[in-house]
């Protein structure tokens, strides 16, 4: 008898109207198509044209240290430079100034960025690639070479598909392939800079940074051939005269 009467009651509940809506097409029929405007092809691309160009002619107002490096104009990228402009600063595709220049091969604004505006050469776009991925992607011999002369540079660096420069120079065989296939490969086989890691006992191994100022922890207590165990517990101390004391 309770839910019957339950569903009774439901039925009682008042109804309350708080808005009306009228289509005014209705009882109108079906409409008439053959009288709908479609516009011209040419006008519909023109449109779309005109949007292009205003978002091309937003992003040189809003970046115009990456159009510079872009165009290898380094008189106003030397300019920007000056006027304290961020070489790693990403616009709206998640690039920096020197991914652009590498991209398009542009020697001279690439040695700018990275001399005058002393910019990472490791530094990474939203795509997870390099300055060395790019140049040697496009084969950009110069620019390889420039790159690996930094004293900060990573030779091992991978992109966000686990390749290294090398395997996508090799892939692409864009330009000067080949004599930056050999740069890359005589890079690879250059003695690395060892660190010295030494044991409580007073012993200690010497680790190699293959990735330079890329090196992780991780990859030291790999090159300490520690076990998984062992480096649960393990503590390094980094002791150096460039280091400065922080107070806390």
């Amino acid at each position: 008898m309770l839910e019957k009467k339950h569903r009774f009651s439901l039925y009682q509940l008042p109804l309350k109207v708080d808005k009306v809506v009228i289509n005014p097409y209705f009882g109108l029929g079906a409409p008439d198509y053959s009288k709908i405007q479609i516009p011209k092809r040419e006008k519909w691309q023109h449109s779309m044209s005109s949007v292009t160009e205003d978002k091309e002619h937003q992003w040189v107002d809003d970046f115009p240290l990456h159009r510079s490096a872009c165009e290898g104009d380094t008189e106003l990228l030397g300019k920007l430079l000056d006027s304290d402009f961020s070489v790693n600063k990403l616009d709206s595709d998640h690039w920096a100034p020197i991914h652009y220049a590498c991209w398009y091969g542009k020697v001279e604004a690439t040695r700018l960025i990275l001399e005058k505006g002393k910019c990472n050469p490791n530094l990474l776009n939203g795509q997870l690639s390099s300055p060395l991925h790019f140049a040697a992607g496009g084969g950009h011999s110069e620019i390889v070479q420039l790159l690996l002369q930094h004293p900060e540079i990573d030779r091992h660096i991978l992109d966000q598909q686990g390749r290294s420069p090398l395997q996508l120079c090799e892939e692409n065989k864009q330009n000067e392939w080949e004599g930056t296939v050999e740069l890359l490969q005589q890079a690879m086989n250059k003695p690395y800079e060892k660190v010295r890691i030494y044991r409580m006992d007073g012993s200690y191994r010497s680790v190699e940074l293959k990735h330079g100022n890329n090196t992780t922890v991780q990859q030291i207590m790999e090159g300490m051939r520690l076990s998984q165990e062992t480096q649960q517990y393990f503590t390094i101390w980094i002791c150096s005269e460039n280091l400065s004391k922080q107070s806390t």
